[in-house]
């Protein structure tokens, strides 16, 4: 998926990102008092230690979130810092509503089906598990037209889906891609265009655009100035534990916690954890790029699969915890206790989920890049069209 072999360990941060997305919402669908310290329901002793401690890494959905963002602004400007031919950057702003509108389409409808039959169960294992933020989900009353509407232009317009609550971020991923885009066309060349970088990076700080900026200012620096970059160990390690410390921090309230004593400034304009998630994922960026032992580790075979299948396992996922998790759930634990319940259900989501996944990464959004590829080849003016390989992209 990413740019060249050279890159494609990006593909396995990815996939990680996308299981830790999987794993926030089981975590607030399950033990929400994991992930939020304003609640006070309690079905083990575990959601506090996973909530104070840098546990909480492994359910901290919104760094997940802000670690696409700044890999899309690094794997789009590949390509065009590689080659410094502006075609590149045309292509992919070509290709790239299409690209994100066909599988985001597809998983609406998925969704008004699934709404529209009856078969989802979360208000019901709500009503066991405590979550309100279960019960809330698909709060909307189906139509094909809204749905339709949402589809193609409400989630990129208004941020949200009552249909996929995690198309929010789809606005964000247009917009920043389309930043980077106008970037590379208007100062990728320019000798100044680092002042124009941190002068946006300034603009937009209150804002997850910023990481599109930063990302391709990674890009064009490690393309320009890179080869060879390697950063040592008493570099790294430091680095590494900084970036995945301010990752781990909750997006619920800091009150009661052990991020309680942060300085209200850092939050200026944004909320502390969400300005915190960001900087980490830069900073796991930038450790990445430079140490070839991180590198090895997350591109194992199977890191790189679920990289693969995360745009896919992104869209799809909640429908599963929804339908199948949910419905599971309610039949076991009446029988086997929560805790047991919950471990059965978990196990059998994971391989249903990978199903689901798999089967809509291989029938509707590689097809979808293919499509996107297509209307470019067919439809934009031929001599604005030199022969040029597709770009990757990431949800």
């Amino acid at each position: 998926m990413i740019d060249k072999v050279k890159f494609r360990y990006l593909d396995g941060l990815r996939g990680l990102a996308a299981l830790v997305v999987v794993l926030d919402h089981f975590a607030i669908s399950f033990f929400q008092r994991s992930t939020d310290a304003s609640i006070q329901v309690h079905h083990t002793w575990l959601e506090e230690i996973v909530l104070q401690t840098p546990l909480h890494l492994l359910v901290s959905g919104n760094f997940s979130v802000a670690i696409f963002f700044v890999i899309s602004g690094f794997v789009l400007g590949i390509k065009f810092f590689g080659t410094g031919q502006r075609h590149v950057v045309v292509s992919s702003a070509w290709r790239r509503y299409a690209r994100l509108e066909l599988p985001v389409l597809a998983s609406v409808l998925l969704s008004y089906l699934a709404i529209s039959s009856g078969i989802l169960h979360n208000q019901t294992a709500a009503a066991i598990t405590g979550s309100s933020w279960l019960h809330d989900l698909w709060n909307v009353t189906p139509t094909f037209l809204g749905a339709l509407y949402h589809a193609t232009i409400g989630v990129f317009v208004d941020a949200k889906s009552q249909y996929n609550t995690v198309l929010w971020t789809m606005q964000t991923e247009l917009v920043g891609s389309f930043l980077a885009f106008a970037l590379m066309v208007s100062v990728g060349k320019w000798r100044y265009r680092w002042a124009v970088y941190g002068l946006l990076t300034v603009a937009l700080i209150n804002s997850y655009l910023i990481c599109f900026v930063i990302g391709l200012a990674l890009c064009d620096w490690y393309v320009a100035y890179g080869k060879g970059f390697s950063l040592k160990k008493r570099w790294w390690i430091p680095l590494l534990a900084v970036s995945l410390l301010l990752g781990s921090i909750p997006v619920g309230t800091l009150v009661g916690t052990a991020y309680a004593g942060l300085p209200e400034w850092l939050g200026a304009g944004m909320a502390i954890p969400h300005r915190l998630h960001i900087f980490g994922a830069i900073g796991l960026l930038f450790v990445l790029l430079g140490t070839p032992a991180l590198q090895k580790i997350v591109s194992q075979s199977k890191l790189l699969y679920i990289g693969r299948v995360s745009f896919g396992l992104y869209l799809t996922h909640l429908l599963v915890l929804g339908i199948f998790s949910c419905w599971a759930f309610i039949l076991l634990e009446p029988v086997v206790g929560y805790m047991t319940g919950f471990a059965i259900v978990f196990a059998a989501s994971a391989f249903v989920m990978w199903a689901v996944a798999h089967a809509f990464t291989r029938w509707i959004d590689e097809p979808a890049m293919r499509f996107a590829s297509l209307l470019y080849q067919r439809h934009f003016p031929k001599r604005w069209k030199p022969s040029i390989e597709p770009v990757s992209t990431v949800p």
